[in-house]
């Protein structure tokens, strides 16, 4: 097989998108691709989906622990007390009871 790869360079390059057996490449075998030993019928792995707007909300600090902003800090903050905005700087640690739930909503954090 001569051109863009090469048999050694299909097996080493994890990102190869023929290895890593996505779409219409799941499940196939090696000779149906015509490429002879270099593709192995591979399986993919279920993989969970993360919960979009709770990435964009928290964040997983090297204790474990989520991460959040307070609320209401956008506009109309006149009428709050220097004491409330101030305190409102400073992001919020979310308390342990919530952790198995944002787990299940960020697994992979």
């Amino acid at each position: 097989m001569s051109g863009w790869m090469s048999a050694t360079r299909a097996d080493s390059n994890p990102r190869n998108p023929l290895i890593q057996a996505s779409g219409f490449f799941r499940n196939t075998s090696s000779n149906f691709l015509g490429l002879g030993s270099v593709l192995t019928t591979v399986r993919t792995k279920y993989k969970m989906k993360t919960h979009s707007g709770t990435k964009k909300r928290f964040r997983l600090n090297a204790h474990g622990e989520f991460r959040v902003t307070h609320a209401s800090r956008g506009h109309f903050n006149r009428k709050v007390r220097g004491m409330r905005r101030r305190a409102s700087r400073h992001p919020l640690v979310l308390a342990s009871a919530y952790h198995n739930h944002m787990k299940k909503l960020m697994p992979y954090a």
